[in-house]
């Protein structure tokens, strides 16, 4: 079975990738079988070769043909290749039966709240079940050489913050920002009849991890300046076969607004037609922290759950109401749970 893109053809290869159509829900992997990976100082630095040839995948259909045809297949490999690469050694994964995705990422959102900080978390009833970080795929050929553009976007478009009190949305200023704050929320503002709400800029800060990767891209033939993503946190999920880059975002949320009756999340990615309007949590992380020590007895202790379609106009539902026909509402993605265990060493500002 192929586990590409590709119609009859059975295959798709970046460059036709590269030229496909692909709407809201479309995207642009390049499946990698040779990574090279080398210490840094508290962490590791990825070298990736993208060139025009490389296998690709533009849709979920291509990626379920992925998982299905690879089901089967042990993961050791992955798990040996990054033993090695995070025991300090320079290191090579090649194989050329098990590939892993390139380029996806996104952010874990720690918002601070008078007394208390929180885990911003989004519900998926989907594989990876559980709650999940704001991440997605890359869309074109500039993501998969600047992963940042992916981890900044992805954390933009997914986390909506209102404010019903002053009728305001928020749009999130990132330090070494590379779009406009207000840019990838307007459609999803204008699905939320939000459009015309006020605006205001909520400063963020970037907790910089200790990897980085550099891409050395290869295109019609000739070699481009290699670009290095630095202040990372990767991520590899040998059972999603995914190279997941991810950075840590504190968002401050306004003292003044009340969690409760205030402030509102509101899930911004769109899915077809319309919006994919998951659930998001807000997870306090001193009472996650008590909950993990005392054995993880029974629900997550989530402070707010946002449920969808409840928030504009009857308030937030009840979060035990909500979660109890959730079978997966205790478990993390992959993803989540590793970058939520690697917090407090990022929290306390020591290298890691």
């Amino acid at each position: 079975m192929s586990y590409t893109d590709g119609g009859s053809l059975g295959q798709m290869r970046l460059h036709e990738a590269r030229l496909a159509p692909r709407g809201n829900d479309g995207f642009l992997i390049a499946l990698l079988h040779r990574i090279r990976s080398e210490p840094a100082q508290h962490g590791i630095r990825l070298h990736v070769d993208l060139h025009d040839d490389l296998p690709a995948i533009v849709s979920d259909e291509g990626k379920k043909l992925l998982f299905a045809s690879l089901a089967s297949v042990d993961r050791t490999p992955i798990r040996s290749w990054m033993d090695r690469a995070r025991s300090g050694v320079a290191t090579e994964y090649c194989n050329d039966g098990l590939p892993l995705r390139w380029a996806s990422g996104g952010a874990l959102a720690v918002a601070p709240h008078r007394e208390a900080e929180y885990f911003v978390l989004s519900y998926r009833n989907i594989f990876p079940h559980g709650w999940n970080l704001f991440v997605g795929h890359a869309g074109d050929w500039e993501d998969l050489v600047d992963i940042g553009r992916i981890l900044e976007r992805e954390f933009r478009e997914e986390a909506i913050l209102y404010n019903r009190a002053t009728d305001t949305s928020y749009a999130f200023n990132i330090p070494g920002q590379k779009f406009d704050p207000q840019a990838f929320q307007a459609e999803a503002l204008s699905r939320w009849s939000l459009l015309e709400s006020h605006r205001e800029i909520l400063p963020c800060d970037v907790v910089r991890g200790p990897d980085s990767v550099t891409v050395s891209p290869r295109t019609g033939g000739a070699d481009s300046v290699p670009h290095t993503s630095e202040g990372l946190f990767l991520v590899i999920d040998p059972e999603a076969l995914g190279i997941e880059c991810m950075q840590i975002v504190r968002m401050p949320l306004p003292d003044e607004a009340d969690l409760k009756t205030d402030l509102v999340f509101l899930d911004g990615e769109l899915h077809t037609d319309g919006l994919l309007d998951s659930a998001i949590a807000l997870l306090d992380i001193e009472r996650y922290k008590q909950w993990m020590a005392e054995g993880s007895q029974g629900d997550l202790p989530l402070a707010h759950v946002y449920q969808s379609c409840k928030h504009l106009d009857g308030g937030i539902a009840d979060s035990k109401q909500i979660r109890d026909d959730w079978e997966h509402r205790n478990d993390f993605c992959p993803v989540t749970a590793e970058m939520i265990a690697r917090w407090p060493t990022a929290e306390s500002g020591e290298p890691m």
